[in-house]
């Protein structure tokens, strides 16, 4: 079920929160944020329904609702402020940002964590020309030693392809170290969340 879902930069609002119950109401006055709160549920919504891998990151015009470019979406129309999301489901809490990248023209993730109950799970940042992936609060390159990461790719707003550990395990055998059972602890969620 839905708890929550924050807002950040997002059409009419700098920052707002709205939290749900099993029966909620949108009212207010004309431009008070209504549509813009719906229509962030829609772009979540058919964001969740892209089959493609290499589709965008976040689907502004798709089945649920046609919001034009990132510039019309972006609070006050400022292309280089990133637009973010918070969003509580269950026990899982889950944090996005994006940012319009004007050269290539197109949107990407800047910031991806998934947490349960407080305890992070799996987080990545992306830089300019750098990105770093973090598995249950620890940093990938310092704790899977000589083993390269790859940029993620999302499907479905969420991470796939990174890494197949299952792959891993198989090619090390009994030399192939899982330091707290992060590996293990990842391809669960990632089946689940999948």
């Amino acid at each position: 079920m839905l708890n929550y879902i924050t807002l950040r930069e997002y059409r009419a609002f700098r920052r707002q929160t709205f939290k749900f119950t099993k029966l909620n109401i949108f009212a207010g006055k004309n431009n008070s944020g209504k549509s813009s709160a719906l229509s962030a549920l829609n772009v979540f919504a058919q964001t969740l329904s892209i089959r493609e891998l290499n589709g965008t990151p976040l689907l502004l015009n798709g089945q649920f609702d046609q919001l034009g470019t990132f510039i019309d979406v972006v609070h006050n129309n400022v292309a280089t402020r990133p637009i973010g999301f918070d969003i509580g489901f269950d026990s899982f809490d889950l944090k996005v940002d994006y940012k319009y990248r004007s050269q290539r023209k197109q949107i990407d993730l800047q910031n991806f964590e998934l947490s349960q109950r407080g305890n992070e799970i799996f987080k990545f940042t992306s830089g300019k020309d750098s990105y770093d992936i973090y598995l249950n609060g620890k940093d990938f390159s310092k704790t899977f030693h000589g083993i390269r990461k790859k940029r993620p790719t999302f499907r479905n707003l969420w991470p796939v392809e990174f890494l197949d550990l299952s792959d891993l395990k198989d090619k090390f055998n009994d030399s192939f170290r899982d330091p707290g059972g992060v590996a293990n602890q990842y391809m669960r969620i990632s089946r689940t969340l999948s």
